[in-house]
Formats: C-alpha cells, sequence, structure tokens
C-alpha cells in the first residue's frame, strides 16, 4: 500500500451506490467500515435521491465517466488498495470497468470482495436484465469473497431466480469461489447464512424479524470487510491463508522456473519482459548451483502476480518466444 497521506491505514476501495435517503450502500459502508480504524475510499457508481425499495420517481444519476475521471486521477497519485469491495452497478459497462479497476489497482495481496447486487425474494431486480446476471458472473470470477444472497446465488449459476427446487447446499457447490457466503438463508423460524470458507463449511442462524428491512446485506458485507481486514473476531491469519490459496486457484499468483546463462543482464532482461505483459514480480529465487556447469544455466523461479489464467499464459507465451523455457512449478510464497 502506498501511504499518500501517511496514515499508515489499511485502505479499501468502496464500488457502490450512494442513496441520499435510505439506510443502503455508501451511506452503511463508510460509516462501519471506517470504525474499524479503516481508510475507506468510496467511488460512487450512482447519486440517488432515495434508495431504489419502496420509493417510486426517484432519481438517479450515472456515474460511470465520473468514475473513469477519479481512476485515472487515482492512478496518477499510484494508489493501491489492500481491499475492493464492489456493490451495486447500474449498467454493463460499469461492471467492464470494476474488472479494469481490479486490475489496476490491486496487489498481491489485494482482497477482492464482491457483493453481487441482483436480486433479491426470488426476482431480478427490475432495473437489470439477463444479460446483466451474466456479466457479474465474470466480475464475481475475480473476488476473493462474494456474499450473494439465495436469489443472487441463483442466478449467478444462470438458474431461474425463483427455482425453489435447488437447495442452497447445491448453491454453494455451484459457486467455485473459494470463499462464498449466501446470505438470507431461511429454515423454519430461522434466518442467517450458509458459507464455504476454503474448505470449512459454516452456516449460521438466528431467530427471524419478520420485518422488511433495507440494506441489511451492505450492513453485513461491510461488517465482514472490517472483520476480514483488521482481524477483528476472525482468525485473519486462517482467513489470509484462504484467500492467498484462492489467488494461487485463479492463476493471479503463480511460479515459473527459467534456465539462463550466468552472465550479467540476463535477470533484468527476463524482468522486462514480464513487465511488458504486466506481470508483477512478487518474489525471485536465484540458483546458481542446478547444474555443475554454471555458465551452462542457472535457474531463477519466480513467483508472479497476473490478471487469470489468460494472462498468466501471455507471460508464459513472451516468456517462450524470447527464447527461455519456462516451466510451471508450485507457487514459492
Amino acid at each position: 500500500m502506498v501511504p499518500i497521506n501517511g496514515s499508515g491505514l489499511t485502505r479499501v476501495a468502496l464500488l457502490n451506490d450512494f442513496s441520499c435517503f435510505g439506510k443502503c450502500s455508501l451511506t452503511v459502508s463508510i460509516p462501519i467500515i471506517s470504525s474499524y480504524g479503516i481508510e475507506t475510499v468510496p467511488l460512487p457508481t450512482a447519486v440517488l435521491s432515495t434508495h431504489t425499495g419502496g420509493f417510486d420517481r426517484f432519481v438517479m444519476r450515472d456515474m460511470t465517466e465520473d468514475m473513469r475521471q477519479i481512476a485515472a486521477h487515482w492512478k496518477e497519485m499510484d494508489m493501491q488498495f489492500d481491499c475492493i469491495y464492489t456493490g451495486f452497478f447500474c449498467t454493463k459497462e460499469q461492471i467492464a470497468f470494476a474488472r479494469e479497476f481490479i486490475r489496476a489497482f490491486s496487489g498481491p495481496q489485494t482482497i477482492v470482495l464482491s457483493d453481487p447486487v441482483l436480486g433479491d425474494n426470488g426476482s431480478l431486480y427490475s432495473c437489470f436484465s439477463e444479460d446483466f446476471a451474466a456479466e457479474m458472473r465474470k466480475l464475481c470470477e475475480m473476488a476473493d469473497i462474494i456474499t450473494p444472497n439465495r436469489t443472487e446465488a441463483r442466478l449467478l449459476l444462470g438458474d431461474a431466480p425463483d427455482d425453489e427446487a435447488v437447495s442452497n447446499e447445491e448453491l454453494l457447490a455451484g459457486l467455485h469461489n473459494e470463499n462464498v457466503i449466501i446470505t438470507s438463508v431461511r429454515r423454519g423460524d430461522k434466518i442467517g447464512y450458509l458459507a464455504r470458507l476454503g474448505t470449512e463449511i459454516v452456516r449460521i442462524e438466528k431467530p427471524m424479524v419478520h420485518r422488511q428491512l433495507h440494506g441489511t446485506g451492505d450492513v453485513f458485507t461491510s461488517a465482514l470487510c472490517g472483520e476480514v481486514l483488521s482481524g477483528g473476531n476472525m482468525d485473519i491469519i486462517t482467513m489470509s491463508s484462504v484467500v492467498q490459496l484462492g489467488l494461487i486457484k485463479r492463476n493471479r499468483i503463480f511460479t515459473v522456473s527459467v534456465l539462463l546463462p550466468d552472465k550479467p543482464g540476463e535477470l533484468v532482461r527476463v524482468a522486462s519482459i514480464i513487465a511488458a505483459q504486466n506481470g508483477n514480480v512478487i518474489k525471485l529465487e536465484h540458483n546458481q548451483f542446478v547444474t555443475t556447469n554454471r555458465t551452462a544455466a542457472v535457474e531463477l523461479k519466480i513467483t508472479i502476480e497476473a490478471f487469470g489464467t489468460e494472462h498468466k499464459d501471455e507471460i508464459c507465451r513472451a516468456l517462450t518466444e524470447a527464447g527461455y523455457t519456462p516451466q510451471l512449478i508450485s507457487v514459492l510464497m
């Protein structure tokens, strides 16, 4: 993290809407996450006069162009984030922008937390279309943690939002992120969540209050964000390990071994090839004794941060075209 303001605080980017009236989205995320001693940096996707539930004729301003200009300014400042938290988007273009934002502002340890706002109570929100859900699915593939409600989980899997035939356990198994928390899971007179954190299955249930409250999902995910980033009552070491395994599983972190002549300039040449492909080298191991003939070859093990499988393949292809033979090996961290 770059200490731009000298505070040294953990920093989170919040890509979500700002509802001027109503207890939801940024108006709850900013104070909740800030209460954990975390620096919140909001990037509003839309500004609304009220939240959308229960109000007619609300006013909404699409902030897409503003988002691009703000992000460009942040890039000039060389800003990075310890966490990127995404929520409501009003267009598919904004979801595509969010994917670009994650690539541009993530570091090796950045946690991507996505609350895929799509629908609730068995219905897709009226402002969205079926293809909007497909775009959200692509964004969630980049996330380390996702927090859909039951309706949104069905939509992410391409199912009908009101298909009650699919069990909560089947929904959880169908979502392939390393960490999935399905919220608003009901059983009898209880409500809670069903989660998979790494390989551990967790179910939390509480007595249900029969009252409609807007913004509860935002409150939950904001508190989760604060707990993950600050330690709180959560085992932060375990969670960090789980997130790291997720990065490796999705090829956002990988290690290659290459053999190169033991002469000046070779290390710089390899690093330049990786940099030209926008790869981020996070660890190097240089072994001069891999063979008895050091002039023939030394081994360089490089751990690289990438955007995913396609980007990893591009980096390996560039090394091959430069005359090296990169071999994928177990990730070194």
